[in-house]
């Protein structure tokens, strides 16, 4: 899940998007 994370957070404004989705589940 975590490589997911890094994928995305070059794109930037997705990787918020992702982070939030990651607390949740977390």
């Amino acid at each position: 899940n975590n490589s997911k994370v890094i994928v995305m957070d070059a794109d930037g404004s997705e990787s918020k998007s992702i982070a939030r989705s990651l607390r949740k589940l977390g």
